[in-house]
């Protein structure tokens, strides 16, 4: 029980919740601007010319206009999404690399940030051509859809250990085998632990009154409680 409460007690835990908001604090905002500036190239497209014409029957300045319209659209949504997801990935890498090199007690740098970038980017990747896969079963079977929350928990607890391995050393291919290999050790008894005390927590909060804020609040000192506690339980194992 003593171990469970210590991540409390620490002075990284404020540190380390405030580095995970710093993601949200920085992505939020950019996804609602971008969000609104696709609805206002969107309410931009005559759609009334739409409704009364097809492509065909349209008089010809009219679809030309349009079909300007729909292509500039596309185009903005396709730079944007692109400028969204960099967005995503580089506030992403700089608010865990600031989590696990204060954790770790390792220096965040120029060199550790490039490198943790595209280690995010490979790891996004890899997720992505799963997550293609679990969509591609899910089409066969509907109940294969039930597959993202354990590929989901054990996607979580291999990134973890590869974001301590790659910490240590800054070397991409080794953090992921090192990260591998670490999570068919005891380190997945402390993730077990959390794992219990996220159902148990969960069980308390469904006979609660819901209030979002409250929620979200709990669920982020949650997550800093349980990443504090479980690097701290994988250096005390190394």
């Amino acid at each position: 029980m003593k171990n469970l409460l210590k991540p409390f007690k620490t002075k990284e835990f404020i540190f380390i919740l405030l580095y995970d908001l710093l993601f949200y604090l920085i992505f939020i905002p950019f996804s609602y601007l971008f969000a609104y500036i696709i609805n206002s190239k969107t309410n931009a497209i005559d759609m009334s010319v739409l409704e009364q014409h097809t492509l065909q029957t349209m008089p010809l300045a009219e679809s030309e206009i349009i079909l300007s319209q729909m292509q500039s659209l596309v185009y903005w949504i396709v730079g944007l999404g692109i400028i969204l997801a960099s967005i995503a990935i580089l506030s992403w890498s700089l608010s865990r690399g600031l989590i696990y090199t204060r954790l770790l007690k390792q220096r965040f740098d120029k060199k550790y940030f490039k490198r943790f970038n595209l280690l995010n980017l490979l790891l996004l990747i890899i997720i992505i051509i799963i997550s293609m896969i679990i969509f591609s079963l899910a089409s066969l079977n509907p109940y294969a859809v039930f597959l993202y929350i354990p590929v989901f928990i054990i996607a979580a607890y291999f990134i973890t250990l590869t974001y301590i391995q790659f910490t240590k050393k800054t070397k991409i291919f080794k953090a992921i085998e090192k990260g591998l290999k670490a999570g068919f050790t005891k380190n997945i008894i402390p993730a077990l632990i959390i794992l219990g005390v996220f159902i148990l927590l969960n069980l308390l909060a469904s006979i609660l009154p819901y209030n979002i804020i409250i929620n979200t609040a709990l669920l982020f000192i949650f997550i800093t409680w349980a990443r504090v506690y479980f690097v701290e339980a994988v250096k005390s194992r190394s």
